[in-house]
């Protein structure tokens, strides 16, 4: 591997992390507030919406990913 090959991976890494870094907690809030419409006191919880958030972050970052 050469100087610029290296060089080149490591400006995408760093932009993708800078991305996703900015990207991920807004996605993850607006989620969040969706999720938290479906709350009903007798089936659907907030703690379960967190759940659902969470679980999805991972299709997130790779939605996002280059």
């Amino acid at each position: 591997m050469n100087v610029f090959s290296r060089y080149l991976i490591r400006h995408l890494f760093l932009g993708f992390a800078a991305a996703a870094g900015l990207l991920l907690p807004l996605f993850t809030t607006f989620n969040l507030i969706n999720e938290l419409d479906d709350v009903s006191p007798g089936g659907y919880r907030w703690t379960q919406a967190v759940l659902v958030v969470l679980m999805t972050l991972p299709r997130t970052l790779v939605e996002l990913s280059p």
